[in-house]
């Protein structure tokens, strides 16, 4: 299929119910690693290297340069997969870009594909020479298998002015296919290609602000999904059963069963799909260590079978995600509930209990953390909770702040985000408007002030990793222990946004409404994080899609809605044992005195 010139910007925009977007799958700015590209997925390069070499050529291209052909000629370029690793053959629809639980009537459509060639030579190469752009998918025995191919021949591709754009209608496109192969065909030695960007134009049914935002949260998260283990990977750009997070993977079966509410999933796969999790975590996952407790490990591999080497036996998150259990079940009327019960009141919590606190758990090799949950915030009380649920001491936290500050730590759902106000009077609902006030106002404020950020309505300082993919860190604005983190003036996560939609809704929507508008946001895109510099406005993405803030991103925009609340709340109210524990934490004539709508009375 021949190329055709396109000269629009990347945008998206509204067109006959539809939401269109232009999707980055290549993005020669990114600071992040040559393994991973924008929508998450791995990427590799594809040619021999005694005859290709490929650098990245500056913040808007990546230059290809042929040195040799060991024949009459040769080819390159790059190897692209769609939001998976390249390892796990994975397969998307292009009519239904999603996962099949999210129902159709909700799914994004393939529409286009784009290329920008920043410059193109061929001082003495082949009349024939051309640029190729194939849509692979798979046999049934995993070979690849050319789908379809567009091509612009050499006159069309040198001729300048550079850079140019290509655009190559994809609405036709039927079959699954997993990888995007972009090549210089047919090249011998002096070709040379620059490379800018390579986009999918996707359309997606139009939506209200807060239901876009729990659709695209969960496209991304259902992604990272395996559904023959029942984990969720920890990024997508890890094969399968590499690294597996069991928070995340507890949270999706509590997001699956909201998404149920709200309509989004059908029923009968959503509690299927709820099912096999409660099984992988109940039945595959280790706990441990033995025979001191029964804590689950924070990572796994091989499909949940070992505990990962470099994780704890960690308290934390074995509370987190057998409270975000529970609430699943419950919800989804799973007859698994007792069983995730009996795992809670299994944990050996007088154990872990230390002069009125929760111990962190277990090193790697079994020995005790001696760090404990004390600092303010949904970590020690979702850990408390848990505890009080499954038959533990009834430990403290510390007033208000949080330790550092860091978003996720004062609204994150262990399993609810909190809204009333606790035995010790902290009003948790002031205190989450109050911090998310101040976090959309950061920018703008001159002691931090960021005016691009300012002007595009962006603002969230959360755990994510960092710019560059070198590390992970407790973005905040400063707490009982450290100092503000906001990378310099610099950084926004979006799942935060996420986090406090249901505090800010027109910030939240604001963000929202940008980050799609600039692709950052897409039915095939997620940003961990991103930063801006205060000076020059240059932008720099990390367009890692990791299952964890991918599920607080996602919570959030859920929770934002009150029916979702309520059901979560009345879904817990009915377990006498998460009720009681929760009108301890919370009771009810303080919140009823409060005006609160808090959650469990019934016991």
């Amino acid at each position: 299929m021949r190329a055709l010139l396109l000269l629009a910007g990347l945008l998206s925009s509204l067109q006959g119910g539809e939401r269109l977007y232009w999707c980055p799958i290549h993005d020669p700015a990114s600071a992040v690693d040559f393994y991973g590209n924008a929508t998450g997925g791995g990427r590799a390069r594809f040619g021999e290297p005694a005859e290709l070499q490929v650098q990245n050529a500056g913040r808007e291209g990546w230059q290809f340069e042929f040195s040799a052909n060991h024949g009459l000629w040769t080819s390159g370029g790059l190897v692209n997969a769609f939001g998976r690793a390249i390892e796990d053959r994975a397969s998307v629809r292009p009519q239904a870009l999603w996962h099949p639980l999210i129902r159709a009537e909700f799914q994004p459509r393939l529409l286009a594909l784009r290329v920008e060639v920043r410059g193109a030579s061929s001082p003495a190469g082949r009349s024939d020479l051309e640029l190729r752009l194939e849509l692979k998918g798979y046999t049934a025995a995993g070979e690849q298998e050319n789908l379809q191919a567009f091509t612009v021949p050499r006159a069309q591709l040198l001729k300048g002015p550079f850079p140019r754009r290509f655009e190559f209608p994809a609405d036709d496109v039927t079959d699954p296919f997993g990888l995007l192969v972009l090549l210089l065909d047919r090249a011998v030695a002096g070709d040379t290609l620059e490379l800018g960007r390579i986009e999918a134009q996707v359309a997606l049914p139009d939506q209200t602000p807060a239901r876009r935002g729990m659709l695209l949260g969960l496209g991304a998260l259902l992604a990272n999904w395996d559904e023959a283990s029942g984990l969720v990977q920890d990024r997508g750009s890890f094969p399968l059963g590499v690294y597996e997070n069991v928070t995340a993977t507890a949270k999706l079966a509590k997001l699956i069963a909201l998404g149920m509410h709200e309509g989004l999933i059908e029923a009968g796969a959503g509690r299927a799909a709820v099912s096999r999790i409660a099984a992988a975590l109940l039945d595959t996952v280790p706990r441990g260590p033995q025979p001191a407790n029964r804590l689950w490990p924070h990572f796994t591999r091989s499909q949940g079978r070992e505990r990962h080497p470099g994780s704890e036996w960690a308290s934390g998150d074995t509370a987190y995600a057998a409270l975000d259990l529970v609430l699943a079940l419950q919800l989804t009327g799973d007859p698994r509930l007792p069983d995730a019960l009996t795992f809670l009141r299994e944990i050996r919590w007088d154990v872990l209990f230390d002069r009125g606190f929760y111990r962190h758990g277990y090193l790697p090799d079994g020995q005790p953390i001696p760090h404990r949950w004390e600092g303010f915030g949904v970590e020690t009380l979702g850990i408390n909770f848990a505890a009080l649920a499954g038959g533990g001491p009834d430990a403290r936290l510390l007033p208000p702040p949080t330790d550092d500050g860091s978003g996720f730590n004062l609204h994150a759902g262990y399993p609810l985000p909190p809204e009333g106000v606790d035995r010790d009077g902290h009003d948790w609902r002031r205190l989450r408007l109050e911090e998310a006030q101040r976090q959309v106002g950061w920018y703008a404020d001159p002691a931090h002030a960021n005016r691009f950020l300012a002007a595009r309505g962006l603002f969230g300082l959360s755990a994510a990793e960092t710019p560059d993919g070198q590390g992970y860190l407790a973005y905040g604005i400063g707490g009982r222990l450290d100092p503000a983190r906001d990378g310099g003036r610099r950084v926004v996560t979006p799942h935060y946004a996420g986090l406090v939609a249901g505090l800010v809704p027109d910030a939240a929507a604001t963000l929202l409404e940008n980050l799609e508008t600039t692709g950052i946001l897409t039915p095939l895109n997620h940003a961990d994080v991103l930063a801006v510099d205060p000076d020059s406005g240059k932008e720099t993405v990390n367009w890692l899609k990791g299952s964890w803030n991918l599920s607080l991103f996602t919570e959030g925009w859920l929770f934002s809605q009150p029916a979702n609340r309520q059901a979560a709340r009345q879904a817990l109210a009915a377990i006498p044992e998460f009720a009681g524990a929760w009108n301890r934490l919370f009771p009810p004539r303080q919140a009823a005195a409060a005006g609160e709508a808090t959650g469990p009375v019934p016991q």
